[in-house]
């Protein structure tokens, strides 16, 4: 057992002396979080209809009552899951009773979260910054579903209670059948003039899901308004889209997969919708990679019809609102410097909120802070599938689209890496011969270049696999509209006429009527879907996250969340760096900046830990031979030409931001 930690307070009615061996729920309000793991649960409690909001079963005031609780957080899921697990000596599944109709309401955090959660139970106090918040979890799920009961003796049982969030109830209770633009909320999103139209965009439209099925008349009349924040990321262009029946999830997933970011570093199209224990995300990971939603700027001044926004213009507002906070971030077209890319030393910082390294637990003489970030179990569960990345279109893919209206088709590829003009070819006699390559795309063919922001930016194979620059290996067709928002902004025109003799003849400028049989004016405004621009890159992308991936064990933090940029020490391969040095060299690939996309929150009546999995996708170094890494050569934006990468592929410091 470690050295017993004296209160520097000296208050022992609060804690006293705390030694690391102790309960980790024992808990010092005056100096908070002493070992990693600490945590500290406000409420914990179960609510059922039947018995009524004031008589809860609470188990936070009986510590032995239950076991266990876990809490899932997904980059691919729409909303968070978990059990419980109960020993039962009271039979509370038939004196409560648990049918599947109860609610589980909880608050917890990090025992080092400052402030820690006091004052009324289940809510953040008062007197709590804004900013200070995040590391406080308050959240609201529904039981639906409990395991059969085991039995320990004849006196006990134990039982495991799942849940779900509670949006995910309200929203399997909710069909979206719309159209957008729709003429209600044409004017919601306007800088400049509340009076002013504007064509929606697709960030616009999953703001107005969110607001109309979680917050207003559309829920289901019992359910209460969320009170989790939406965070939705500007996207590019207007959209139109007609949602046929669906539920509100699935509605703004279908969005996602559309979306291109407003971000002017942003170049991809792979957009996310998830929710952590602090809300829902609605974000491309490129900018996940460039530090998330910090780079961006909020509006300060946002003119609506929207009676949401009206009452609630900032988080606090809205916090003493018992309600949601949707902010609307600049997108790039009012304000040059909207985003700011947190990637460099310079002015932001570091990209990443943490630094991760792999510590055995025996390791003498650790700092508090290495302990909280300390790693004592790490899996590296996937790498490289190069058939898998060639068949999915990673390496190279074709997009072949058909315009409907012009009877037109047209081919995009996307190259991972740019092909070369010429390769080396080797010969049977041992010399090498210099050819123009015949994969190199002609200069009038539609090509995209892989220009994408990624965790690290050194490229997943060399310039000379083989695997490379045959978009044939994966080819996907798709009609698209392109040009028609010009083409047509005026209804369709047409230069040639039927003479009396029934000859077509050249000459004039005709406008056909409206669909609907008015005048060319009233013809309804037409949005290109831009296929081009986000199907290629999302396939390539899609597949490049799954390229390497790593779990690991950590101690609890609950500031911690999917969609985090971390940076993760992964010990080097080479037997003789410990050696010499006396520590554990980074590893020359693996190593360096990972996005966590899942996290498992497991809290037991010792400790808070996390199970972490996080993906990168990019290497830290360039590929070469021997330890020694090498500043990765990437693309420049225009994908014309390669230069050599800078910034903190090599610098890591220990701790958080």
């Amino acid at each position: 057992m470690a050295d017993a930690t004296v209160d520097p307070t000296g208050d022992k009615g609060l804690g006293g002396v705390l030694k690391e061996g102790d309960r980790k729920t024992a808990f010092n309000p005056k100096n908070p979080g002493q070992f990693p793991g600490d945590f500290k649960i406000q409420k914990l409690q179960i609510l059922s209809p039947i018995r009524g909001e004031n008589k809860p079963i609470l188990l936070q005031t009986e510590a032995s009552a239950w076991t266990e609780l876990n809490f899932y957080e997904n980059i691919e899921s729409a909303f968070i899951s978990g059990n419980i697990t109960i020993n039962d000596a009271v039979g509370i599944i038939e004196t409560t009773p648990i049918v599947g109709e109860e609610t589980l309401e909880v608050t917890m955090s990090s025992a080092g979260a400052k402030p820690a959660p006091i004052g009324t139970p289940g809510q953040a106090p008062s007197d709590v910054p804004v900013s200070a918040q995040p590391a406080i979890i308050t959240n609201k799920f529904r039981i639906f579903k409990i395991d059969p009961p085991k039995k320990l003796n004849d006196n006990f049982r134990q039982i495991k209670l799942h849940f779900v969030a509670d949006t995910q109830i309200t929203n399997m209770m909710i069909n979206v059948q719309k159209n957008y633009p729709s003429d209600e909320i044409t004017a919601t999103y306007s800088p400049t003039d509340a009076a002013e139209d504007k064509t929606f965009t697709i960030a616009d439209m999953v703001r107005d899901i969110f607001v109309d099925c979680f917050l207003k008349d559309k829920k289901p009349a019992r359910h209460k308004p969320t009170k989790k924040n939406l965070l939705v990321e500007p996207t590019k262009g207007v959209y139109s889209a007609s949602i046929p029946n669906w539920t509100p999830f699935k509605a703004i997933k279908f969005l996602a997969s559309r979306a291109i970011s407003s971000n002017p570093f942003s170049n991809g199209a792979n957009f996310v919708f998830y929710e952590t224990l602090k809300g829902f995300r609605f974000v491309s990971i490129e900018t996940l990679m460039m530090g998330g939603f910090r780079g961006y700027k909020e509006l300060e001044v946002f003119p609506t019809r929207s009676a949401h926004y009206n009452s609630n213009p900032d988080e606090a507002t809205a916090a003493s609102n018992k309600t949601s906070y949707i902010p609307v971030y600049s997108d790039g077209s009012l304000d040059d410097n909207s985003f700011t890319p947190m990637t460099g030393e310079a002015n932001q910082g570091k990209s990443y909120v943490a630094t991760y390294s792999y510590k055995p637990s025996n390791t003498p003489g650790q700092s508090p802070v290495e302990k909280k970030y300390a790693v004592t179990d790490f899996n590296l569960i996937h790498t490289f599938d190069t058939v898998l990345n060639l068949g999915l279109g990673m390496y190279a893919n074709r997009v072949i689209t058909h315009d409907l209206i012009n009877m037109k088709w047209n081919k995009t590829d996307f190259h991972y890496i740019e092909p070369p003009d010429q390769i080396e070819t080797a010969e049977a006699d041992g010399s090498t011969t210099v050819k123009p390559n015949p994969d190199k795309p002609a200069d009038d063919q539609d090509t995209i270049p892989n220009n994408f922001i990624r965790s690290d930016p050194g490229k997943q194979c060399s310039n000379a696999a083989d695997m490379l620059n045959r978009p044939e290996a994966h080819v996907s067709l798709f009609p698209t509209n392109k040009g028609i928002s010009t083409k047509f902004a005026e209804g369709i025109r047409s230069q040639t006429f039927k003479d009396k003799e029934g000859k077509t003849q050249l000459g004039g400028d005709f406008q056909a009527k409206s669909v609907h049989g008015g005048a060319p004016s009233e013809n309804p405004v037409e949005m290109e879907k831009r296929v081009e621009e986000w199907m290629a890159q999302r396939i390539s992308q899609k597949r490049q996250m799954q390229t390497v991936k790593i779990q690991f064990d950590a101690p609890g933090d609950s500031a911690r969340e999917v969609g985090d940029l971390i940076w993760f020490n992964l010990p080097s391969e080479n037997p003789t760096a410990a050696e010499k040095s006396g520590q554990q060299q980074p590893h020359k690939y693996i190593s360096g900046k990972f996005l966590i996309t899942a996290i498992r929150h497991k809290l037991t009546n010792d400790e808070y830990t996390m199970h972490v999995e996080a993906i990168k996708d990019g290497y830290r170094s360039q590929l070469s031979p021997t330890f020694a890494p090498n500043n990765p050569i990437v693309q420049s934006p225009d994908g014309m030409s390669t230069v050599a990468s800078g910034g903190d592929a090599f610098t890591s410091k220990e701790g958080a931001r």
